[in-house]
């Protein structure tokens, strides 16, 4: 049975943004291995990979077909004309819209980016920027994802949509999803789900 992502659901990290209408309709969330998994990576405080770390992504909250990743802007991120680079704004519209889709995988399923489109709509300097991203329509082979980034004045800097393909089998075979995990001694490894010994190979 299906259930349907409320349209007036606003998680924590949608403070001062507003909630983001959603339409897709989704299965029950305890079927997300994957979604899990990411809940855990949310928790633990960690980037969940090494590009995310490298620009300074953070997961802010995931729900089934949804993401919000946030990124405070250092220079670091800016282009020659001191505003944030359109490679850093297409980088971190892919990530969230990717996490968003692998919410949706089944068990032994990974992903892949099968096309990319963004519009930039405004330059932005300074301050954090939020990416609310949804999954439209998923498919059981393809689907599309889509996400709005946002200035912490809810101006609207980019839109961007996705076209995502599911893998499985061969198809998936090398694409294990890496993930920091904390280690005994307090320390974060990067290491793959098969490593840690789940069940899932993405």
């Amino acid at each position: 049975m299906e259930a349907r992502v409320s349209e007036s659901y606003a998680p924590v990290s949608r403070k001062g943004f507003g909630p983001l209408p959603v339409s897709v309709a989704v299965k029950d969330e305890k079927m997300s291995s994957m979604l899990n998994r990411i809940r855990e990576m949310i928790d633990i405080g960690k980037p969940f990979m090494p590009f995310a770390a490298l620009l300074g992504l953070s997961v802010k909250w995931v729900g089934v077909g949804q993401a919000d990743i946030e990124l405070e802007i250092n220079e670091h991120h800016l282009n020659t004309m001191g505003t944030v680079h359109g490679g850093v704004l297409c980088s971190i519209a892919d990530t969230a819209m990717g996490v968003a889709f692998a919410t949706m995988l089944e068990e032994n399923e990974t992903l892949a980016t099968q096309s990319l489109r963004i519009d930039y709509l405004k330059p932005v300097w300074k301050g954090k920027l939020l990416v609310v991203s949804k999954v439209v329509k998923k498919g059981k082979i393809t689907g599309f994802v889509e996400c709005d980034i946002l200035d912490e004045n809810k101006q609207l800097i980019a839109r961007a949509g996705s076209t995502y393909m599911s893998l499985a089998g061969n198809q998936a075979k090398n694409r294990a999803l890496l993930m920091s995990w904390q280690q005994p001694d307090g320390t974060m490894e990067p290491m793959s789900i098969a490593e840690k010994g789940g069940d899932v190979q993405l």
